[in-house]
């Protein structure tokens, strides 16, 4: 059994055909972090669906809350007034709640910063657990990007104060307290507004690291340099994907690198496609 490599280091990297294959991903660097990341239209709408349905339901269950004080309230008309008033406003602005018309730009993956043979460094703590960097080797390319997340709508409209899950503990005290709790179901009732909400866009920051590879010895090599290169990553912050770029794969080997986690770019594949 080999060790596991302290390094990282190309065997490739003086080949003419891997400076053409390194200029084609350069060129290409922005599709194909799109073509990966981004969101098309289906994803869009589906988002956004999720996201009214997501305030539609926060909604529901402010509803919910007032309505339980109107009925806990018992004879105080005060009250009971003024949570019916809040119910039909609230359920007026539930009626006419729409969907988001598509932001095709949030749908679009981007790349914030883009390195060519980055450094990168095995991190290791002597046995006073002060942290060491050692040089491992360089990465083709780097790219630091901007994926779409979630669409939210916000702020939801909610009551002030004790949330619905308290309310019960309070409204058992109503006996022995009634004049208190009155005058709290009136400070959350009035304080009670109801916003027209926001569209908010959300994204994730995620790091692409590219191997390009034109000799593919063995797969068992190829699969160890892969994961010692993800490794050499784990003390990143954000998430780190690692993309082998290569000209062509044989089938059952981007299969099982692929399983392993791992993302292959063939360019041949890629051109055919297009065609």
């Amino acid at each position: 059994m080999k060790k596991p490599r302290a390094s990282y280091k190309k065997k490739d990297i003086t080949d003419p055909e891997h400076d053409e294959l390194m200029m084609w991903l350069i060129q290409n660097r922005e599709g194909l972090v799109d073509a990966y990341y981004g969101d098309d239209e289906e994803e869009l709408v589906d988002k956004s669906r999720e996201a009214l349905t997501a305030y539609r339901n926060k909604v529901n269950d402010l509803i919910e809350e007032v309505e339980a004080i109107a009925s806990e309230s018992g004879q105080l008309a005060s009250v009971k007034n003024l949570a019916r008033q809040r119910l039909k406003t609230i359920k007026t602005h539930l009626l006419v709640l729409q969907p988001e018309p598509l932001n095709e730009q949030f749908g679009r993956a981007t790349i914030v910063e883009w390195y060519t043979q980055h450094t990168v460094n095995k991190i290791k703590h002597d046995r006073y657990g002060d942290r060491k960097e050692e040089f491992a080797g360089y990465v083709d390319l780097r790219m630091d990007i901007k994926e779409p997340g979630r669409i939210e709508l916000t702020p939801a409209p909610r009551l002030s104060g004790p949330y619905v899950y308290q309310m019960s503990n309070i409204l058992d005290k109503k006996e022995d307290d009634g004049e208190e709790q009155t005058s709290i179901d009136l400070k959350r009732l009035e304080d009670l507004e109801i916003d027209e909400p926001e569209w908010g866009y959300y994204v994730s920051p995620v790091t692409v690291v590219c191997d390009v590879r034109t000799r593919l010895s063995t797969y068992g090599d190829l699969l160890q340099d892969l994961k010692t290169l993800r490794e050499l990553h784990d003390h990143e912050p954000r998430n780190v994907h690692i993309f082998l770029v290569v000209n062509n794969i044989p089938g059952e080997w981007k299969q099982i690198i692929e399983h392993e986690g791992f993302t292959v770019v063939a360019r041949e594949e890629i051109a055919s496609a297009s065609e």
